[in-house]
C-alpha cells in the first residue's frame, strides 16, 4: 500500500486506500505513466520546443543553400575576372600595333598590297569587338560582386537568426525539458515504479516466505565483498582518473574552438559521484553543463577533448581491457556543412577546423610517445583538407577518398 501511495503522490494523483490486495496487485501491474508536462503546467511549452527545433532545421537548410549560391557566384566571378584579364592582355597587344596608313605598296614591284589592307580592316573590327566585350565583362563582374555582397549579408542575418533560435531552444531545454527539477522528479518516479514492480515479482515468486533468512545471508555476502573491494583502493583510483581526464581535457581545449563567454576553459568530468557529467566550472562556482553550452562548436570541442582524454588515460593503464580504437563521425560538420565548397569557408572556420585536426594528430602522437602504443583513430568526414595549414599531414592520413562517383557502397 505505501509503495502505491508514494507513486501516486509523486504523480499528484489520488489513490483509493480502500482497495483490496488483489486490486492493488492489478493496479501495480498497470501503473499510470509520468507526464513531463505535469511539472510545468501545460503542454504548450513542449509544442513550442518542437516548433523551435523545426525552425532551426529550416534555417540551417537555408544557410546551406546560401553557402552554395555564394560559392557558385564566386567561382563564376573568378572565371569572369580571368576572362576579362585575357581580354585586357589582348587589348594591350592590339594597342601596340597601330595602323598608320590606309595603303601599302610593295617595295619590289610597286603594286598596292590589298591583303594587308584587308588584315587591317579585320584587326579594326576585332578591336571594336574587344572593346565592346571588355565593357560587357566589366559590367557583369561588378554585378556578381554586388550579388555576393548581398548573399554574404543575408548569411550574416541567417547566422544571427540561428543563434537567436538556438538560445530560445536551449532556454526551454534547460528550464523545462531537461531541468534538474524535472530530471529529479522523473528519477524519483522511475525509482518508485521499479520498487513496485520488484515487489510484485517477488510476491509472485513466493520469495517473501523466506525473506528474513535470505536478507541475513545477503548482508553477510555484501560485507565480505566490501572487505575484498578495499584491497583495490577503488575510490583513490577513481579520483586519480577524474583528475587526469579533467586536466587533459583542459590542455586539449586550449587548441580547440570555444566561444569567448566560456573562456578561460575549465572543463570537468565527474567520475567520483558516478554521474559522468561533463561541465564547465565558471568563476570556480557556477556549473555549466554540456547541454547548456550553446553552439555546436562548443559541443564538438568538448566531445573531442573528452574522448581523446579517455583514449589517453586507457593507453597509460597497464593491462587495460579497453580497446584503443576511436571513431569520429564528421567532426567538422559544424563548420563545413555538406554540399558547401571548402573555398566558401570563412577564415575563422578554416582556423577552427585546422586546430581540430591538428589537436587530434598531436594527441595521438603524444599518446604513442608516452605509452609506447599508437592508438587507431578512424574519422569519416567530408572535409578534404584543402586550405588547411596541416593539409600535407591531413592527406597522409587519408585512406579512401569517396568523391566523384566513388563510394563505399
Amino acid at each position: 500500500m505505501s509503495l502505491l501511495l508514494d507513486y501516486y503522490a509523486l504523480l499528484e494523483m489520488d489513490f483509493d486506500k480502500n482497495v483490496s490486495l488483489n486490486e492493488m496487485l492489478k493496479i501495480a501491474s498497470n501503473l499510470p505513466e509520468f507526464d513531463d508536462t505535469i511539472l510545468f503546467g501545460n503542454k504548450e511549452i513542449v509544442k513550442r520546443y518542437n516548433e523551435l527545433n523545426s525552425k532551426l532545421e529550416n534555417i540551417r537548410n537555408e544557410e546551406v543553400v546560401v553557402f552554395a549560391k555564394i560559392s557558385e557566384l564566386e567561382k563564376t566571378s573568378n572565371n569572369g575576372n580571368s576572362y576579362s584579364k585575357m581580354l585586357q592582355d589582348l587589348k594591350l597587344q592590339t594597342e601596340s600595333i597601330k595602323i598608320e596608313t590606309n595603303t601599302y605598296t610593295c617595295p619590289l614591284c610597286g603594286n598596292n598590297c590589298k591583303k594587308i589592307n584587308e588584315n587591317d580592316s579585320e584587326l579594326m573590327i576585332a578591336t571594336q569587338w574587344l572593346d565592346s566585350e571588355l565593357e560587357i565583362t566589366k559590367k557583369y563582374t561588378t554585378d556578381f560582386s554586388e550579388d555576393i555582397r548581398k548573399l554574404k549579408e543575408k548569411h550574416g542575418k541567417i547566422e544571427d537568426n540561428i543563434r537567436k533560435v538556438w538560445k530560445e531552444k536551449k532556454l526551454i531545454e534547460s528550464k523545462y525539458i531537461k531541468s534538474k527539477e524535472l530530471l529529479s522528479k522523473r528519477e524519483k518516479i522511475n525509482y518508485a515504479k521499479a520498487k513496485i514492480k520488484l515487489y510484485v515479482e517477488m510476491n509472485d515468486s513466493g520469495i517473501f516466505e523466506f525473506a528474513d533468512d535470505d536478507i541475513s545471508k545477503l548482508q553477510e555476502e555484501i560485507q565480505k565483498l566490501q572487505e575484498k573491494l578495499k584491497v583495490f583502493d577503488i575510490d583513490n583510483k577513481l579520483s586519480k582518473a577524474q583528475t587526469f581526464i579533467s586536466d587533459n581535457m583542459n590542455r586539449l581545449a586550449e587548441s580547440l574552438d570555444f566561444e569567448e563567454e566560456f573562456k578561460p576553459i575549465n572543463l570537468n568530468f565527474d567520475i567520483i559521484n558516478h554521474t559522468f557529467d561533463i561541465y564547465q566550472s565558471q568563476n570556480n562556482k557556477q556549473r555549466i553543463y554540456l547541454y547548456e553550452m550553446g553552439s555546436g562548436a562548443n559541443w564538438v570541442s568538448c566531445h573531442i577533448a573528452l574522448f581523446l582524454s579517455f583514449l589517453h588515460y586507457f593507453a597509460l593503464q597497464q593491462e587495460s581491457p579497453m580497446p584503443l580504437i576511436m571513431f569520429f563521425d564528421q567532426p567538422s560538420q559544424v563548420y563545413f556543412p555538406q554540399g558547401v565548397d571548402s573555398e566558401s569557408l570563412t577564415h575563422a572556420d578554416l582556423v577552427a577546423v585546422n586546430s581540430m585536426y591538428q589537436t587530434i594528430f598531436d594527441e595521438i602522437k603524444l599518446i604513442g610517445s608516452e605509452s609506447g602504443i599508437l592508438p587507431q583513430i578512424i574519422i569519416v568526414d567530408h572535409v578534404d583538407g584543402k586550405n588547411l595549414v596541416c593539409e600535407n599531414e591531413f592527406k597522409n592520413y587519408i585512406r579512401c577518398n569517396w568523391r566523384d562517383g566513388k563510394a563505399l557502397i
